[in-house]
């Protein structure tokens, strides 16, 4: 099934947090399209080995040489077709830290992140 239509055939996909529900999810539903060659899964806690045409990698949006070395391994060969970011925080003040676990977030939280 094609969902994503305007990409080229054999498209070159990056997703930045893939490590998350949502990235992973994106992940996931990206390298099922049937115009996809290769979906790059970026985190910070990358999988151990390639599946199909999913390729894990490490990224750490702190650290400028992990991003430099991040894209080189995404475009080195073909160039990128499409990046998505599913990347965030949830937490304010001196602490910030990105969110691990929905299920830890409460009603509260979310309200003091969006004030």
């Amino acid at each position: 099934m094609t969902l994503l239509s305007s990409l080229r055939r054999e498209a070159n996909v990056a997703v930045i947090g893939a490590g998350g529900g949502i990235g992973r999810a994106f992940v996931e539903l990206i390298a099922g399209d049937e115009r996809v060659r290769r979906v790059h899964a970026f985190s910070r806690t990358p999988g151990d080995s390639a599946t199909g045409r999913i390729v894990p990698g490490h990224l750490d949006l702190t650290d400028e040489e992990s991003i430099a070395a991040a894209a080189q391994v995404a475009s080195g060969d073909v160039p990128l077709d499409l990046v998505l970011v599913a990347t965030g925080i949830l937490h304010r003040g001196k602490s910030i830290q990105p969110e691990s676990r929905c299920v830890s977030s409460t009603h509260s939280r979310w309200r003091k992140c969006w004030r």
